[in-house]
């Protein structure tokens, strides 16, 4: 292959094996082609999809599909997630994921942690200091 061929070789990260030209994945190891790439967009996607931003994570993931072989399973979970986004709202996306739903008894009792946790450091203190006193009352018998 000469320097000037606008093609570039390109091998599979995972077998190292040639892969021919406009591949999408590797037909040794199945391996997709742009699964670095596509790792990038589907976090991005996820994130936009946290923050409310349905449009936004709908562009992301219809970017993945022409990365993908048609009749791939990833193709079909993106083609029906991004029908999901298209219906959902904001709400309904977040608890479909599980995302935003603390639940009631997390809200009544988390002010209560920080106040537990102080009260088992003054008891962890407490016993510190006691001992520490019984350890003084013995050495003072057996040197005195």
């Amino acid at each position: 292959m000469s320097p000037f061929t606008s093609e570039i070789a390109q091998n599979c990260p995972r077998c190292a094996r040639e892969l021919p030209p406009g591949a999408l994945e590797c037909p040794q190891c199945r391996n997709l082609v742009h699964g670095d790439y596509m790792e990038q967009l589907a976090a991005h996607a996820r994130s936009l999809e946290a923050h409310g931003d349905f449009q936004g994570a709908r562009e992301r993931w219809l970017e993945c599909l022409p990365l993908l072989p048609a009749q791939s399973a990833q193709a079909e979970w993106i083609r029906g997630h991004v029908r999901e986004l298209e219906t959902s709202t904001p709400t309904q996306a977040s608890v479909q994921r599980g995302q935003n739903a603390t639940p009631e008894w997390a809200k009544k009792l988390g002010p209560v942690g920080p106040l537990l946790l102080a009260l088992w450091k003054v008891k962890f203190l407490w016993s510190f200091v006691a001992f520490l006193g019984i350890y003084w009352q013995l050495w003072e018998l057996h040197s005195g």
